[in-house]
């Protein structure tokens, strides 16, 4: 029994990203220390500033039905009547036929409404088609039902058309439906009818249900005016999600819908129409309140709101993308002329020190402030998203902090400095006064750091205040000198498994670097280390093992006299090689790539020592005999900058099935 108990914890969670997850992440990113106030635009939530306002009949329509005491209780699970009626009205407008009330069901939000939809197209083996660039709920609610995720392309240079092509290389019998997002997220694009109706043609032909999220339905300012998806609703089956959130201004409210565009009635057999509202009875809707306040914001919000919202994006996105033209690592390869953000290509090859959209993203919150989504977080690796929604001024001063540190962290573009070295520049800090010191040994520790994860042993940091035998990672050694390097603690082997590592290496990079930025960030504020979860603990790990063997590779030629600094302190030992190394396997014609840098199973625990001659081949730093200054010298080296840091981490392997206690 207990057996089966721990079977049933035993549940893999989805690897997915969430875009609130990393926005989170790079605030906390951002300098305490910057008087300068944080300008987001990272996020599609334009209520932060006074120009994207919703109007007073919404605000009013909503007191008046709290003070009513009318809708205190529970309402139906698929919602009210009247709220049902109103909105099939509403969207009746632009449809070549009539909704019922019986074909919408409110949601909390757009969110549950995707929630539901997938919930009920999901069958054991079937699959949906997902568009790239789009948005990350829907894959993480796909992960949670088990259906099989497949990524059909947008194409920028066509206005992030769907690659229809694709769409039908991708879909077989078990494709159960197709996302279209119009006017596009994270795109800023708008379909035209044409294309609307190409897509439809291609769902009619591969039987499957077209899932249109049109959260962002009739924000379009462009040459190509909103078309809704359910005008194809005859052609094949169309399941609408949208929401009160974006077009009024409200997404705190929770307002949402979804609607079936079905006027032949293939989609809504009884079993579906019963499977579909038996998953409303679980999941509950929006607030009575906000439902009951909803009929007399449709019918009294007049169009001076609505255009009043549609000009103010159109000046934000003329000022965003002319912006974007001054900036020279990145380029726009299509004027955004809907929704409230744009998708950019970064061009890594014209920056000095950056890696990824990732490591980008954290040094514009860190150095400047400005929060910008990276494109991974979308699908799409090295691009990045930027939100247009903001009041003018801001949206000015945050896209010219983004081009400062562009042009800053441009290739060519630092003054070199004659008192420090240009070699090791190429591969360290971007703070040239202390790069002499903290030249960094990158080839090393990042390649040390898979070892050691890959490990059943664990590095601890505290200090060893007195002269004890130890377990080291060769086994036992003598008694040493106090020191305050790293020492080696013994945990049961199902404390680091290889699961426990690919927790850390979450979807093939991202947590990985994001959680170095938060220790690397620690360490050099000096805050002390405090770890809640397995996750913070391997972080943890990781940032001291980088400084702790970047201190032994920079002390490995001073004097073995040295306290603390030598690899004998560092290790306990000799530092000659052991007799069971092998060569570090490093495939020295992509340094940036981490699938040349993985470790070998007996060769776990090779001394620094040892391997820095092959790895200073493989182009790490050689070392400078000036950075003898002390342990504390080579803490503050910036191990996440440099062109040897590893930017792409082994593939994910299964989550761990339980979460260890570790040591104190």
């Amino acid at each position: 029994m207990e057996d089966g108990k721990k079977q049933n914890l035993d549940i893999e969670t989805p690897n997915n990203i969430t875009i609130k997850g990393i926005i989170g992440l790079l605030m906390g990113n951002t300098d305490c220390n910057d008087n300068r106030k944080v300008i987001s635009l990272g996020i599609g939530d334009p209520t932060a500033y006074s120009c994207f306002h919703t109007t007073d009949v919404a605000q009013e329509a909503v007191v008046e039905a709290l003070r009513s005491a009318k809708f205190n209780g529970y309402s139906p699970t698929a919602g009210l009547a009247p709220t049902r009626k109103a909105i099939a009205e509403y969207l009746s407008r632009d449809l070549p036929y009539k909704l019922s009330s019986d074909d919408v069901y409110l949601t909390a939000g757009c969110t549950q409404a995707i929630e539901i939809t997938l919930s009920i197209l999901a069958r054991p083996g079937t699959n949906i088609l997902l568009p790239r660039p789009g948005f990350p709920i829907y894959g993480l609610c796909a992960a949670f039902r088990h259906l099989e995720i497949r990524y059909y392309d947008l194409v920028p240079d066509k206005g992030w058309e769907v690659d229809l092509e694709a769409v039908e290389a991708l879909a077989d019998q078990s494709t159960v439906a197709m996302v279209i997002i119009n006017p596009g997220n994270p795109c800023g694009n708008v379909y035209t009818y044409q294309h609307l109706n190409k897509i439809a043609e291609t769902a009619k032909k591969l039987g499957v249900v077209i899932i249109a999220d049109e959260v962002y339905g009739h924000l379009a300012f462009g040459a190509n005016a909103f078309v809704p998806m359910g005008v194809f609703g005859s052609i094949a089956p169309v399941i609408t999600l949208g929401s009160l959130s974006k077009r009024w201004l409200v997404p705190g409210w929770r307002l949402g819908w979804l609607v079936m565009n079905d006027p032949d009635g293939s989609l809504k057999s009884p079993k579906f129409v019963e499977r579909l509202k038996k998953y409303t009875d679980i999941c509950g809707g929006p607030a009575t309140f906000i439902q009951a306040a909803v009929p007399t914001i449709i019918e009294q919000t007049h169009e001076v709101f609505f255009r009043k919202t549609i000009n103010m994006l159109k000046q934000t996105s003329d000022i965003c993308f002319e912006k974007i033209k001054e900036i020279h690592c990145i380029c726009c390869p299509y004027k955004p002329e809907g929704s409230m953000a744009v998708m950019v290509k970064l061009n890594l090859s014209l920056l000095k020190d950056i890696t990824s959209d990732i490591d980008f993203c954290f040094k514009l919150a860190k150095e400047e402030s400005v929060i910008i989504l990276p494109g991974l977080a979308v699908g799409l690796k090295n691009w990045l998203r930027i939100t247009f929604a903001v009041e003018p001024s801001s949206l000015e001063e945050g896209l010219e902090r983004f081009n400062a540190l562009g042009d800053g962290s441009l290739s060519g573009g630092h003054e070199v400095r004659e008192d420090f070295d240009e070699e090791a520049f190429e591969g360290g800090s971007r703070r040239p006064e202390v790069m002499k010191k903290k030249v960094c040994r990158l080839a090393i520790p990042m390649v040390r750091i898979v070892r050691i994860l890959s490990s059943p042993r664990v590095i601890d940091l505290a200090p060893v205040k007195t002269p004890v035998e130890e377990i080291g990672p060769r086994g036992p050694f003598p008694k040493r000198r106090s020191t305050t390097q790293a020492r080696a603690i013994e945990i049961s082997a199902p404390g680091l498994t290889r699961g426990d590592v690919d927790e850390l290496l979450l979807d093939q990079r991202i947590l990985f670097e994001m959680r170095l930025w938060t220790m690397k960030l620690e360490i050099e504020q000096h805050v002390s280390l405090k770890c809640t979860s397995l996750r913070e603990f391997l972080a943890t790990l990781v940032a001291q093992a980088c400084l702790t063997i970047a201190a032994a590779a920079t002390g490995a030629e001073m004097k073995a006299d040295v306290l603390g600094s030598s690899p004998q302190d560092v290790y306990g030992g000799p530092v000659e090689p052991w007799s069971n190394e092998q060569d570090i396997p490093i495939d020295t014609r992509n340094m940036q790539d981490a699938v040349h840098i993985m470790p070998c199973q007996d060769d776990v625990n090779l001394p620094v020592a040892a391997a820095s001659e092959k790895v200073q081949d493989a182009g790490a730093t050689e070392p400078s005999n000036v950075a003898r200054d002390d342990d504390e010298e080579a803490e503050g080296c910036d191990a996440m900058n440099g062109d040897g840091v590893v930017t792409e981490a082994p593939a994910p392997g299964p989550i761990p099935k339980h979460e260890p206690e570790f040591p104190q």
